[in-house]
């Protein structure tokens, strides 16, 4: 598609919504982690693993960690499910689409904090071109 395109991994995809958040919404970047602070959380999506730590004012990634407080495991393909309204993130975990491990508030405060992300999402302008690169790396993986 485009040449031009830094390599996708899913650290890269992570770490360039955050700083779109970050920079385009920081509303709701401060409130994501402010609700995620101290927390760590681990994403596991088709072998690929990226590892959070939130503050009360900063996400930043980690090159691992042992002892997360949330793990979810998924596909891409669910995630785009989701975001595609196809499956609602509450059926996607009651079928084990998505499997979430962690105590009951540090799951809360993780639902929260992924609200609060999706919030900004939708209403920052580089957005669109992350995902339409998600969309295009899962499309092509599965080819």
């Amino acid at each position: 598609m485009s040449s031009s395109w830094p390599e996708f991994s899913l650290a890269w995809f992570v770490a360039a919504s955050l700083e779109a958040l970050r920079e385009e919404c920081p509303e709701a970047y401060t409130l994501m982690c402010a609700q995620l602070a101290p927390r760590r959380a681990r994403l596991v999506i088709e072998g690929e693993t990226v590892t959070l730590a939130f503050a009360a004012s900063e996400a930043r990634l980690l090159k691992q960690s042992r002892r997360p407080s949330v793990q979810l495991t998924t596909t891409r393909q669910i995630i785009l499910n989701v975001i595609d309204a196809r499956l609602s993130l509450e059926e996607a975990v009651l079928a084990d689409a998505i499997v979430l491990k962690g105590h009951l508030n540090d799951l809360s405060a993780f639902h929260a904090g992924l609200i609060s992300y999706v919030r900004g999402a939708v209403r920052c302008p580089s957005f669109p071109p992350l995902l339409d690169r998600f969309r295009y790396e899962t499309t092509r993986r599965a080819t």
